[in-house]
């Protein structure tokens, strides 16, 4: 649920990105700059994810880092609104991608963990298809939302981060490695 919540945020924070910079910067943030903190983005996510994770994942395991990723991507979404100028976008938006970086390989680690061998590829199949759905319908809420505000797509995806923040404490209560997909609860293909 957080892998799919993230998703559908971020993406849309992709989509309406160049909108917002423009509109909230008075015109002075446009397409050079806007690729230029995409590309700071992309920079973030190659550091967190070809330095830091490896670390991380020695140390914690793949809920908390699930967790972390969650508290950087609420943490730039709230922080999103209040910038105006290149480097406070910039800055709101590097720890939402440091997030997306340690969700993204954690909950992949965490299906892998947790799913026998023989059902890895349709569960790791299924993972992918409500991916890609909630990549079709993020921009398009965040779209449409942004038409009436261009702010409440980041408050959407502020609240929505604190619901799968909020939602993986409750769940995660039981101990994660008492859950396995197994024959009793896999629905036949």
């Amino acid at each position: 649920i957080s892998f799919l919540c993230m998703n559908f945020v971020f993406s849309g924070f992709e989509a309406m990105f160049p909108f917002f910079a423009n509109d909230v910067s008075g015109g002075v943030i446009r397409e050079k700059e806007i690729g230029y903190i995409f590309g700071l983005i992309g920079v973030s996510m190659i550091i967190v994810q070809g330095g830091l994770l490896r670390p991380l994942s020695k140390r914690y395991d793949d809920v908390t880092l699930i967790r972390l990723g969650l508290v950087l991507l609420g943490i730039g979404f709230f922080l999103l609104p209040f910038a105006t100028t290149f480097w406070t976008i910039t800055l709101a938006a590097i720890p939402m991608s440091a997030g997306v970086a340690i969700i993204s390989p954690a909950v992949s680690a965490g299906i892998a963990k947790r799913t026998p061998d023989e059902y890895q590829g349709e569960v790791m199949g299924a993972n992918s298809g409500l991916n890609s759905l909630t990549r079709i319908f993020g921009p398009l809420i965040a779209g449409f939302l942004f038409e009436f505000n261009i702010y409440w797509n980041l408050i959407m995806g502020f609240i929505v981060i604190l619901i799968a923040l909020i939602s993986n404490y409750k769940f995660y209560k039981v101990k994660l490695d008492e859950i396995k997909i197994s024959e009793e609860n896999v629905v036949p293909s």
